[in-house]
């Protein structure tokens, strides 16, 4: 009986391996769907159709994407010809372009270009995927509410499971799903940088995206993180732009302990509007305490006009640093007013900081964010300001600034603050470009 057995537990792996092998090399022949070849005579003119079921014929025996290349071989391989003896006015993603929109889709460009089916489902992953890749992170309702403006329907109304669980299963291994204030959850792609984000790992290419501007270095916010004071010395000259309660410069006088001459803490409301909108005795407190330290507090100071606001108020220019936390226009008139109208904000704003940073490779000018649509819309690392130049991202952490409360920038004065701790915030650093640069 132990022989026996021995033999027995011998042979099982022998004959899984050639079924295994037997599976592997076994393939279906591609034919159309009457069983005859796919052959054409090379030179002959066929109509486009004749072409198109091939084409279709052969994604059958091909597994979904389909790189374009991979389809333009398989095709000479079946045919008999390249498809460019047939289709004169281009290869393969020419004639799927223009001749086969209706059963098939193109996903990706150039090189980078790839095909599937053209079902219902496979049009609504590829809207989400554009819609997450152009605009994450994004907080999921966010993306509901731009498929109905789109679409005409809301989403529940083709996919009864609803959004998140629908991005969680069909993009589970695309897309990073996170909980964010109260009951939301934003997404991300995770190869977003990568110019095929839209297929597996496996199809991507070797060298990866476009390189990630979070990995610079060599910059004065970056080096001076140790992950428990602020970042900034009293011996910083510091100009600080809109404030709105005043806090996060008290934060700084707090961290310091000791005098403050070096910074101008500004917000662009007046004082009494300052007290209607955030609360009489904070404003107050947090007024009292720079002024003790010895620190500038300017109201009614237009971030749009830095030099003017200055000049004004006989103050000296060349700052080492320019602060402006979480900028907003005020805007309530549309998302998409809204984003035209921060990023002429944001325009001007640099703008005017190269005419009072200081002129040396040290200096810089931050703009804190959150890192999500619609404020990813503002595209601030695309902004061209003429001397000064975007060199890198971090992270901006909250913890760093003990006492700080975001306040939310709004025309109702019943509207006052808002959490951003548990949002992802990131600080964006410009610089005046060095002179051989210039």
């Amino acid at each position: 009986p132990r022989l026996l057995m021995a033999r027995t537990k011998r042979s099982h792996p022998s004959t899984d391996g050639r079924a295994k092998r037997s599976k592997k090399t076994k393939q279906e022949p591609c034919t159309l769907p009457d069983g005859t070849p796919l052959t054409l005579e090379p030179g002959v003119l066929v109509d486009p159709s004749e072409i198109g079921v091939r084409v279709l014929a052969i994604m059958r025996s091909l597994k979904p994407p389909v790189h374009v290349a991979t389809l333009s071989k398989a095709f000479a391989k079946h045919v008999g010809a390249s498809i460019k003896q047939f289709h004169k006015r281009g290869g393969m993603l020419n004639f799927l372009k223009s001749q086969m929109g209706e059963e098939l889709l193109v996903l990706g460009e150039g090189n980078d270009s790839f095909v599937q089916h053209n079902t219902g489902r496979n049009r609504t992953l590829q809207w989400l995927r554009r819609a997450i890749n152009e605009h994450g992170p994004i907080l999921v309702s966010m993306l509901g509410r731009m498929y109905h403006e789109e679409h005409g329907s809301h989403f529940v109304d083709t996919y009864p499971e609803g959004l998140n669980k629908f991005l969680a299963k069909s993009l589970e291994c695309e897309a990073v799903l996170h909980s964010s204030k109260g009951n939301e959850v934003v997404v991300d792609l995770k190869a977003k940088d990568d110019p095929r984000y839209f297929v597996s790992k496996k199809k991507r290419r070797k060298d990866g995206g476009r390189e990630a501007v979070m990995e610079g270095g060599g910059s004065q916010l970056r080096n001076r993180i140790d992950g428990s004071e602020p970042p900034y010395r009293p011996s910083d000259r510091i100009l600080v732009v809109g404030d709105a309660d005043l806090s996060w410069s008290r934060s700084l006088v707090d961290a310091w302990g000791e005098e403050a001459c070096n910074l101008v803490a500004t917000t662009y409301e007046p004082k009494q509007e300052l007290f209607a909108k955030y609360g009489k005795r904070a404003v107050r407190s947090n007024r009292k305490a720079l002024k003790a330290a010895g620190a500038a507090v300017w109201h009614e100071f237009d971030g749009r006009m830095l030099q003017e606001g200055l000049e004004h108020r006989g103050a000296a220019a060349d700052f080492d640093f320019i602060v402006f936390n979480f900028p907003h226009a005020g805007s309530d008139t549309g998302l998409k007013s809204s984003i035209c109208e921060n990023q002429t904000l944001l325009q001007r704003f640099l703008s005017g900081c190269v005419r009072v940073l200081k002129k040396d490779s040290q200096s810089e000018v931050h703009i804190a964010l959150v890192n999500r649509y619609p404020y990813t819309a503002w595209k601030p690392r695309e902004l061209k300001v003429a001397g000064l130049d975007h060199v890198e991202i971090v992270p901006f952490e909250f913890k760093l600034f003990p006492g700080y409360t975001h306040r939310k920038t709004s025309l109702m004065e019943t509207e006052t603050s808002v959490g951003l701790e548990s949002e992802p915030c990131v600080c964006l650093l410009y610089t005046s470009p060095s002179p051989r640069d210039s």
